[in-house]
């Protein structure tokens, strides 16, 4: 008997399901990739932004040969959801901010969207400075 899986919600999702001793190849177009795994995603509970920036993170690490920092995450950031120690809704806090230095609190969030942020910061006081390092903790 067949039994299908809700990929799209939390509260449907067993890994169970998904073991298999048979490796399946499937390939499928960038942009439809993106569009499940974001769907994917905010089901989860993350935001838009979120879920659209780490699903294009790790859709980048496959496209450029580096499938076990790719979508080969997905089950590891639904383990995290399932068991609390990714929190999609996770507010990242400022620890510091001097200069050209910086170093952010992600709060069990995910790490994606963390190392995005702080690079994004990290440019913008490089910008200003010279350089710039911003830290990710938790």
């Amino acid at each position: 008997m067949e039994k299908n899986v809700n990929l799209f919600s939390k509260d449907n999702y067993d890994l169970a399901d998904l073991s298999t001793d048979n490796k399946v190849e499937i390939t499928i177009a960038v942009n439809e990739l993106f569009l499940a795994l974001t769907k994917m995603l905010k089901g989860w509970g993350f935001s838009a932004p979120k879920a659209e920036v780490t699903s294009k993170i790790l859709m980048e690490a496959n496209l450029k040969g580096y499938p076990s920092h790719g979508i080969e995450r997905v089950l590891q950031i639904f383990e995290g959801v399932k068991y609390k120690t990714i929190k999609p809704n996770a507010k990242f806090e400022t620890i510091v901010d001097f200069n050209s230095i910086g170093v952010i609190n992600a709060n069990s969030g995910i790490g994606q969207w963390a190392g995005h942020r702080a690079m994004n910061w990290a440019i913008k006081k490089a910008q200003s400075y010279g350089v710039g390092v911003v830290g990710v903790i938790n």
